[in-house]
């Protein structure tokens, strides 16, 4: 089914509304974090897309998004209406978030017959990637007006919203046939180095999933190499990362002053949380901060670990059947770059960062990774029903 310009228009506009917040690195999108009808109204044009696409194909979503979603938004919003809670003590934010999974899904449907529709929003993309490269470059030298936080004069360039659409800039260009092999070898190089020497955590995770998606793409592509290989690297990534993470606490080095120390110490926390009730976990109940000391409380920056402790394995286990599905259809497609292939990207960095970034607290920092995580659940979803 071919969708008219006016509905994917809605789609366009919400994405570079996203985009346009994400250029301010001190994290305030320009302002529009203090005015909620600002903040939300990309996702309002995302709906409207999603209502006119869901009419003209006549369909709803598959069970299981609308499970994920409702289950963690039906139970923040009883705290929000009923409770008076405020929208950022629940999991609200999270679950609208969430809803970009059924964003995704419908993106796949429609490029079943517009063959061209992620090469056209990857040219959307694009300019917002290469400017957003120019920050990460232009981050280390200081020279980035609109880096400066809260805290003090320290540039700090904010996490997922940056490093991964500047990551994809190059894939971008070579998916649309702007650079040729050499170019696009070279231009992997820079932009590797130029995002790992912003000096976050974030980055050097960025730049290694980026580093891998590179040389795996071009050995599955050159030979048969198998794509099992890839998952267990990505498996055996992950193994290693939570056994270092649980050493740091067992060590009790969680009470240290830092950034990384919080995270430690929400492991800890979550963990123990998570013990105490693993089936349903707190219903969504609960508030996704978490009181550190008598006068300091924050987000967990543990996005996962989050959703496991505030919801069991009762929304976890589903949670992570869709996850396991797409990143398989995901990584079948490093045989050859495609439209598709900034999409992979977005899907396996968004994944490995949102370990360590209270990311789907905001839409604009999510949406590219559930957009990705919706679109091809949907491809694994209708390889299975084949």
């Amino acid at each position: 089914m071919r969708i008219h310009v006016n509905q994917n228009l809605f789609f366009v506009l919400g994405m570079l509304l996203f985009l346009v917040a994400n250029l301010d690195a001190s994290r305030h999108g320009w302002g529009s974090d203090q005015i909620a009808a600002l903040k939300f109204l990309p996702v309002v044009f995302f709906v409207l897309w999603f209502i006119s696409v869901s009419y003209l194909t006549k369909s709803l979503p598959p069970p299981l998004l609308l499970y994920l979603v409702f289950f963690p938004f039906v139970f923040s919003l009883y705290l929000v209406v009923f409770e008076g809670a405020q929208v950022e003590n629940t999991y609200l934010s999270r679950s609208i978030s969430l809803f970009f999974l059924i964003i995704g899904y419908y993106l796949y449907r429609i490029s079943l017959t517009d063959r061209r529709i992620l090469a056209r929003l990857n040219q959307r993309i694009a300019p917002f990637s290469f400017l957003m490269l120019i920050v990460c470059f232009l981050f280390p030298f200081g020279l980035y007006p609109l880096g400066v936080n809260d805290n003090g004069p320290e540039l700090q360039v904010y996490h997922t919203t940056i490093y991964i659409p500047a990551a994809a800039s190059f894939l971008i260009a070579f998916s649309n046939g702007a650079v040729g092999k050499v170019v696009f070898y070279a231009f992997s190089c820079f932009v590797i180095l130029v995002v790992l020497f912003t000096g976050k955590a974030t980055s050097a995770i960025v730049s290694v999933v980026l580093f891998v998606l590179v040389v795996f793409s071009q050995r599955i592509s050159q030979s048969n190499f198998s794509i099992v290989t890839l998952l267990k690297f990505f498996a055996f990534f992950l193994t290693i990362l939570f056994f270092v993470v649980l050493y740091f606490v067992i060590v009790n080095r969680a009470g240290e002053i830092g950034e990384n120390s919080v995270r430690l110490r929400a492991f800890e926390i979550l963990l123990d949380e998570f013990i105490s009730s693993p089936f349903y976990g707190e219903w969504f109940l609960g508030s996704p901060k978490i009181e550190f000391t008598s006068n300091f409380e924050a987000p967990s920056h543990l996005d996962f670990l989050d959703l496991l402790s505030a919801g069991g394995l009762l929304w976890f286990v589903p949670f992570c059947y869709v996850l396991t599905l797409a990143i398989r259809a995901s990584v079948r497609r490093l045989a050859a770059f495609s439209s598709e292939s900034p999409w992979v990207f977005f899907l396996i960095a968004g994944f490995f960062t949102i370990f360590f970034n209270p990311a789907l607290s905001d839409p604009r920092a999510s949406f590219l990774f559930l957009i990705s995580l919706g679109f091809f659940y949907g491809s694994a979803r209708k390889n299975s029903l084949d």
